[in-house]
């Protein structure tokens, strides 16, 4: 059977020592800053990541591997490689960029 590649967004909720606590999942960036800021604003969370994960598989074999390839917030960037070596793909890479230039432009405006 012929491999699909699927595409989300992960949530990931980092406690006091940096590891995940909790996953949420997204289908647009747009979707995982929203949820992001939201957590954010919640005392007891310390820091939350956001990656775009690429994930390979097929419904007879299962998921055979997947990779994540993390958000930097600071510049609305994204890693231009998954873990697993693969290239992120220009829809993922546009989706960081469009909301970087929206949340620029609301700071700009207030």
């Amino acid at each position: 059977m012929r491999n699909e590649i699927f595409y989300e967004w992960v949530i990931e909720e980092l406690d006091e020592h940096g590891d995940i606590h909790d996953v949420d999942h997204c289908q647009t960036f747009a979707e995982a800053h929203k949820s992001r800021q939201h957590l954010l604003n919640c005392q007891h969370i310390n820091a939350v990541d956001v990656a775009s994960r690429r994930s390979v598989g097929n419904e007879l074999d299962g998921l055979h591997y997947w990779g994540y390839a993390y958000v930097d917030f600071e510049n609305f960037t994204i890693e231009p490689k998954y873990c697993s070596g693969d290239k992120v793909p220009k829809h993922v890479i546009k989706q960081v960029v469009f909301e970087g230039k929206q949340n620029a432009a609301k700071k700009g405006c207030s």
